[in-house]
């Protein structure tokens, strides 16, 4: 259980390691504002030392917030892990650069005043920059992979610091950034914490209630010429794979139930674990014909699965379809995917037996 606790916690740690971060980088702000211009034995040292530590804590926060922005695009550890460390190199640079600016003073320097003062290559403050061009390149270009309501937050965090940048780049001694960086943080905390009751905690898809919630928002915004449909889908043998494996491997199983549902959707679709080992699908086609391609979709994604994975178990569904229609409602679509699904089942174990 302890490795899928802390799969499943590693948005709040990022978020954490966030927050921290901002937390440290202000401190040292409100130090090296403080220092500047004091005469005291070592302040020239201070203030070089706070405003080198700044620089290098400067693009701390954009960087998590890189890798916060890889994990809830992906979901994945692995691909985590695999973009970490490309991502910490401009870091590194960053740090090489400060440290031959003791020397060299091209980034600032400290005149015998002790007033700091930019230099040439002020423009290395910037590189944060890098950071947050990058993750929203990455939101732009995958909106279509993250979770319906994920795309305006996302993009939202990265609006204040740009603009608290901009005015403290012309308006020294204005401290803004990382207050900014503050309201980012808030922002992105009301979604974590949306993101949270929405979402079931094993699978990573969305729970049954917002999945409810959401069917009676379509229903009544559903155009003419669109039909909305819902799959119900139930994993085959569910229970002889926690009765010979354990439970532990029956959660692994469910996890790759939903990995394979979330291939086969478009960004429109929804997703939900429905109750146990049933999940559902709520998707918009033109014609009934359509949803024959999603059933095609869920087969060849569950076959690559049990090809290609090498798991002690094998992943098939019975699954069932019914259209909404308004004279009927909600519940009767709900009872007719259900029965649906169950003629499949039955039919699979009636095939065993022969």
């Amino acid at each position: 259980m302890k490795r899928k606790l802390r799969n499943g916690l590693i948005d709040y740690k990022l978020f954490y390691f966030i927050i921290i971060s901002n937390i440290i980088a202000t401190i040292f702000e409100v130090l090296a504002f403080w220092i500047d211009g004091k005469t005291f034995k070592g302040a020239i040292f201070l203030n070089y030392l706070s405003n080198t530590i700044l620089f290098a804590i400067n693009p701390i926060p954009p960087f998590l917030w890189s890798l916060f922005t890889i994990y809830k695009i992906t979901q994945s550890i692995d691909a985590l892990k695999k973009k970490t460390f490309p991502l910490l190199i401009p870091i590194f640079i960053m740090i090489i650069f400060l440290m031959f600016n003791w020397f060299l003073n091209y980034i600032f320097t400290v005149d015998e005043n002790n007033i700091y003062k930019r230099n040439y290559m002020f423009f290395f403050y910037f590189f944060s920059y890098f950071y947050l061009v990058y993750s929203t390149v990455l939101i732009i270009k995958n909106k279509k992979l993250m979770k319906i309501g994920s795309f305006w937050p996302m993009i939202s965090f990265l609006i204040p610091p740009i603009i608290g940048s901009i005015i403290q780049y012309y308006k020294y001694g204005i401290s803004l950034i990382y207050v900014c960086i503050s309201i980012s943080i808030v922002i992105v905390y009301i979604y974590v914490q949306n993101d949270t009751m929405i979402t079931d905690s094993l699978t990573g898809l969305f729970n049954r209630r917002f999945m409810e919630n959401y069917l009676s928002y379509e229903t009544k915004k559903l155009k003419e010429g669109n039909l909305l449909c819902g799959v119900m889908l139930d994993v085959d043998n569910f229970k002889e794979i926690n009765d010979k494996f354990g439970h532990m491997t029956g959660d692994e199983a469910l996890e790759d139930v939903g990995q394979i549902l979330k291939q086969c959707i478009v960004y429109t679709d929804v997703v939900a674990r429905y109750a146990g080992d049933e999940f559902v699908i709520i998707t918009k086609i033109k014609k009934e014909e359509d949803i024959c391609k999603l059933f095609e979709k869920i087969e060849a994604s569950t076959k690559h699965f049990n090809d290609f994975d090498d798991k002690p178990y094998e992943i098939s569904f019975s699954y069932g379809y019914s259209i909404y229609n308004n004279d009927t409602g909600i519940d009767y679509m709900f009872k007719t995917m259900d029965k649906n699904m169950y003629v499949m089942k039955n039919r699979k174990k009636v095939n065993e037996y022969k």
